[in-house]
């Protein structure tokens, strides 16, 4: 009798092994440069109408965990002269402190790209002189499909934002 109850025991734990502990670790978060990988910026043109955005420079290009899924938000500003922004990443999930805080130039002909790779929810933060926003990406997001966000940022504040995905 004292058997059966150890190996239904032995069981519950071995079925488990490998799915307990590894969600509170921090992802790794990595800079990359755009001989190692190349974030689409074509949403840039069509449809938020930033002409030759694809000639775009990167100032900053990082990547937050290291799974084969992923999703990539893209921001630029729509602006000739280039605007200091804040950007501070939160999550996966309920983290509290930010993975991820850098300040970058932005404007029509320089941007910053983030690809999440580990699965989670995520906000990222954008502040400028003239505003702040807050994107939120939803779980669901971060998979295998190709998939990202295009945030445009305004001089004026505002912020245009579009998605695509594809399976």
């Amino acid at each position: 009798m004292h058997r059966r109850h150890l190996f239904a025991g032995m069981t519950l734990l071995v079925s488990t092994a490998g799915c307990l502990g590894d969600s509170d670790r921090d992802p790794a978060v990595t800079q990359l440069s755009t001989t190692e990988t190349d974030p689409p910026l074509f949403m840039f043109e069509q449809p938020l109408g930033v002409e030759n955005a694809t000639n775009a420079e990167a100032t900053d290009i990082i990547q937050i965990g290291d799974t084969d899924d992923s999703h990539w938000v893209v921001a630029m500003a729509n602006a000739e002269e280039p605007i200091e922004t804040a950007v501070s990443v939160t999550g996966p999930d309920d983290a509290d402190e930010p993975i991820v805080e850098t300040t970058v130039e932005l404007s029509r002909s320089a941007y910053v790209a983030l690809s999440l790779r580990e699965p989670g929810a995520y906000s990222i933060a954008f502040e400028w002189t003239a505003g702040r926003e807050t994107v939120s990406i939803e779980s669901s997001k971060i998979d295998c499909n190709d998939s990202n966000d295009s945030v445009l940022i305004g001089a004026d504040g505002e912020i245009e934002r579009t998605s695509r995905a594809s399976s």
